[in-house]
């Protein structure tokens, strides 16, 4: 926050507060594409700590995809932001622009963590009775 403010004050444009944001969301997602393309999701390495796998997931084939799926859901909200606010940015739409970046923050992005987290869960290991 305090560093939108400074973009904005040093410009003197109050709508460049939200340049910073635009700039963050994109490296994420640059980020994130290189991730898959390396074969290290990131949902995979957050998501697998707070299940108990580590990186131990990444010997299953199923489990890398399922864990590449889900960093591309998260991809995905984080394009959809910059789709919709850039060009409200760029027509210098403030009012609506600062109404989109309320509703698809938080909100979206736990949706979109949600989301990926039920697309990735492990499969459920059936044990089979004793005779």
């Amino acid at each position: 926050m305090a560093i939108c403010a400074v973009v904005a004050l040093r410009t003197g444009n109050a709508e460049d507060f939200f340049l910073p944001g635009f700039y963050v969301n994109g490296a994420y997602i640059v980020a994130m594409v290189i991730s898959i393309a390396v074969r290290w999701p990131v949902a995979g390495l957050l998501f697998g700590f707070i299940r108990g796998e580590g990186v131990e997931w990444r010997k299953e084939r199923r489990r890398v995809r399922a864990y590449s799926a889900a960093t591309w859901i998260i991809v995905s909200v984080l394009a959809l932001r910059l789709a919709v606010q850039l060009p409200l940015y760029l027509a210098e739409n403030i009012a609506a622009l600062g109404s989109t970046r309320v509703a698809m923050g938080l909100p979206l992005y736990a949706l979109g963590l949600w989301f990926a987290w039920l697309v990735s869960k492990p499969p459920v290991q059936h044990s089979v009775p004793a005779p």
